[in-house]
């Protein structure tokens, strides 16, 4: 039992030691951590800046509003797809009916310049 003895003995240094070690922590987490009016401050100026941004996207996003309703209101009045079709389906009968005139008026050539040589060889015949 000695030890416990001598441990007695030194029993207030020890305890005044493990304080002063204690307070020290204490003090330094205190130094490491932010004091609650600088954190105030802080994140005072993240809400200005926030508050500032959101204003900034929010006018921005109106002009873009704006200019996308512009537009849609001038994308209303262009073909759909529908139309586009119809359209190719009226150039398609355009084309057939243009064929046709072109065999009509190929035939008509071919009979003028017969008539034309038969006249031709009537003419030069007398």
């Amino acid at each position: 039992m000695e030890f416990t003895d001598k441990l007695n003995g030194y029993w207030p240094i020890l305890v005044l030691l493990i304080n002063a070690v204690a307070f020290w922590i204490a003090w330094s987490f205190r130094k490491t951590t932010v004091s609650p009016e600088a954190f105030d401050k802080f994140t005072a100026s993240v809400h200005d800046a926030i508050e500032k941004l959101d204003l900034d996207v929010r006018s921005s996003l109106s002009d873009h509003e704006k200019r996308i309703t512009t537009v849609e209101a001038n994308l209303k009045h262009s073909p759909t797809h529908e139309d586009i079709e119809k359209i190719h389906v009226r150039l398609s009968g355009i084309s057939r009916s243009t064929s046709k005139v072109e065999g009509a008026t190929n035939a008509m050539a071919n009979q003028s310049a017969l008539i034309y040589q038969h006249l031709l060889d009537q003419k030069g015949g007398k």
